[in-house]
């Protein structure tokens, strides 16, 4: 007899970060990127985030959540503080997960409810202390049943409410985005500071002074650090050292070899060798 299988179409494998944190006044986070997803969830007032291009205001009773590999940070504006919630986690790939990185969602009170009492059991479950999560004195049926009301929380946001792309439309944040859009699409080239200020038809000065304000780093230390990206992709998918080289338009394969350590710690070839064994574990 051939039994129906429902599909789990959200299945958490990791909690790797639980806390709440306040920001303030002009406070700034410089912004980051990982690979796992990250949510944002605003108890109280209101503050700005931003992933990849997109640039939003949040406020109480909202949250965003951030994909793997998407560069994101956020700030405050001068007077205001907001009460964040943030909770980082893997996850398999399903059609669900995907929706979650669609936008801004409103909760309705019952989900802001639930979302607060499932951050303080991840807290009392877990030790949330220290980066990875670690483990506490909890039983196995109590990470499960937390894993579990995580999941269905994350699905009912997904069911339930539609993402708002509530995206600031100031000048500023649309050149970020043209900014970004010009790193991405020309990722292989090896542009100066100059040509992408050119591309994006602003003044090398203010395009420093934008990409700051929003991504809270220079242009070329993100620039390089997606061409370092980029690079490590190629080199997964088998590609010869030599041959990334020349295509991400690097002077020699020397060069790139030391800019991929920098930016990783390993060679390419320790990088390759790592990625095969964890494939084949």
């Amino acid at each position: 007899m051939d039994f129906y299988e429902p599909r789990r179409g959200l299945m958490i494998t990791s909690i790797n970060s639980v806390f709440a944190r306040e920001v303030y006044d002009e406070f700034y986070f410089a912004g980051e990127m990982h690979d796992f997803w990250e949510m944002v969830y605003c108890r109280s007032g209101s503050c700005f985030v931003s992933e990849d291009g997109r640039v939003y205001e949040i406020s109480n009773g909202q949250a965003v959540f951030h994909k793997p590999m998407e560069f994101h940070r956020l700030w405050a504006r001068r007077g205001e503080t907001a009460q964040l919630i943030i909770i980082s986690f893997s996850c398999a790939e399903s059609r669900f997960i995907d929706v979650l990185g669609n936008g801004v969602f409103s909760l309705d009170t019952v989900l802001c409810h639930e979302l607060c009492e499932v951050f303080e059991q991840l807290c009392s479950t877990f030790d949330c202390s220290v980066y990875p999560v670690g483990k506490a004195d909890s039983s196995a049926a109590a990470e499960m049943s937390v894993l579990l009301r995580t999941e269905l929380i994350f699905l009912a946001i997904v069911t339930e409410i539609n993402p708002g792309h509530t995206q600031l439309r100031s000048i500023g944040a649309q050149n970020y985005k043209r900014i970004l859009n010009v790193m991405k699409t020309r990722i292989d080239e090896n542009l100066s500071v100059e040509e992408i200020a050119e591309q994006c038809f602003l003044s090398t000065s203010n395009l420093k002074k934008t990409f700051r304000r929003y991504a809270g780093c220079g242009v070329k230390e993100h620039y390089n650090k997606l061409r370092m990206i980029r690079a490590a992709e190629l080199l997964k998918r088998g590609m010869r050292v030599s041959d990334v080289s020349g295509k991400m338009n690097f002077s020699s394969s020397n060069y790139f070899s030391g800019s991929f350590k920098r930016e990783f710690g390993v060679s390419p070839a320790q990088y390759v060798a790592k990625s095969v064994w964890n494939r084949d574990k």
